[in-house]
């Protein structure tokens, strides 16, 4: 590629002894690369700015809320049914239920922050209840189908 093995130790050489990046000679013809620590570069206020910018931009949203709103758009969680109920539609707000343990089990929360003791879908009661009866997994395809 260079023409010759010693044209990169060369170009390296030439950047002195405080290069950053230096080939050493080694014994029998071998050669070691050393690399320097690189010094830490400020943040620029162009940065920051920019930052601050997008996360203006979007959108506060909690994740319960957006996966209610995906299920607005496609039907997904009707696709869930309660195994003493049959479908989502005969207990209601099921995928409120299940969207809220989703997010619980999905970020290893634990259901002390999804329950809401004045809404009926996410009671302390109701959760646990909703996750060892409700079935999603086999109906995916369903969801996926509607509309």
């Amino acid at each position: 590629m260079y023409g010759s093995r010693d044209r990169p130790a060369g170009a390296v050489d030439r950047g002195g002894p405080k290069a950053s990046v230096q080939i050493i000679s080694a014994a029998e013809g071998r050669v070691r690369l050393s690399v320097g620590r690189l010094d830490a570069v400020g943040e620029p206020e162009s940065l920051r700015q920019l930052r601050e910018m997008v996360a203006a931009m979007l959108p506060r949203a909690d994740l319960p809320d957006l996966l209610l709103e995906v299920h607005a758009w496609t039907g997904y969680l009707d696709a869930c049914t309660h195994a003493a109920r049959g479908p989502s539609s005969w207990v209601e707000d099921l995928p409120v239920s299940v969207a809220a343990l989703l997010v619980a089990e999905a970020c290893n929360l634990g259901l002390t922050p999804v329950v809401k003791p004045r809404v009926p879908a996410l009671t302390r009661d109701r959760l646990p209840s909703t996750g060892s009866a409700a079935s999603c997994g086999r109906h995916t395809g369903k969801a996926r189908k509607t509309r």
